[in-house]
């Protein structure tokens, strides 16, 4: 998920009712200024196995209470990564989540009159070549999907995708198809734009999604070390939250 988190021990005001020791994981959030807690974990001991009577009979045949733990990393998780990466155009998932890694979006061929069947066996071949690179890349793994629907325009499909944080967005329109290349835009850079050829594509894009992942979680990382600081003496502490 990308998050930057810090791990600590909790102390024993905050420590989970009845067990040895807590320890926790913060999380930053960029556009909040603030930490929110990602997941905890609680180290029981016997504590609760006395109390319930939880045993087992260990190799000599004698009663021993059994060690416990609690682990607790639930939805909350989810939504720090949301509120880390996502921007005003809507979610930013970093490629090992998203349930989209990259998405085709065909842009249809010009229709000139007369020439209705020309019009329908182009779009068939552009569409053919989408869903030939789409199996490709899922061959590798890679979560793919063509967005061949008719009932939405290419400007629509791309906003949609955006705001759903599809990491990758494949682009092939007539042009595009003469030259035998697609055009390719990232989800966390709406700026960045390039153009590789069919066969260079399925590579190109293995390795792009990895270079996406690094990159969030280094920006990630960058902007909570950019706000951490340590403070010794509590004549400090306050003026330094409204930095």
């Amino acid at each position: 998920m990308l998050r930057s988190l810090v791990g600590s021990e909790m102390c024993i005001r905050d420590r989970f009712p009845g067990g040895d020791y807590t320890t926790t994981v913060e999380g930053y959030i960029t556009r909040a200024g603030k930490a929110i807690q990602g997941a905890t974990s609680h180290g029981l001991g016997q504590n609760f196995s006395k109390m319930f009577n939880i045993s087992f009979e260990d190799q000599k045949g004698e009663k021993r209470f059994v060690w416990q733990n609690s682990w607790g990393c639930t939805t909350r998780s989810i939504g720090v990564m949301v509120m880390t990466h996502s921007d005003n155009e809507g979610l930013v998932l970093p490629p090992k989540v998203a349930p989209v890694q990259v998405v085709f979006i065909p842009i249809p061929p010009p229709k000139k009159a007369g020439q209705h069947e020309e019009h329908r066996v182009r779009q068939n071949a552009m569409l053919d070549k989408m869903h030939e690179l789409s199996k490709a890349l899922k061959a590798r793994g890679i979560r793919s999907k063509v967005d061949d629907g008719t009932n939405r325009t290419p400007a629509y499909k791309h906003n949609h995708w955006t705001l759903k944080g599809v990491p990758v967005r494949v682009v092939l329109g007539s042009k595009d198809f003469d030259q035998g290349q697609v055009t390719i835009k990232k989800r966390i850079d709406e700026e960045f734009e390039t153009a590789v050829t069919f066969d260079e594509s399925v590579a190109y894009l293995s390795t792009l999604l990895d270079e996406i992942q690094a990159d969030m979680y280094a920006r990630a990382v960058a902007e909570r070390d950019a706000h951490l600081s340590q403070i010794t003496e509590w004549k400090y502490f306050v003026p330094q939250l409204d930095k």
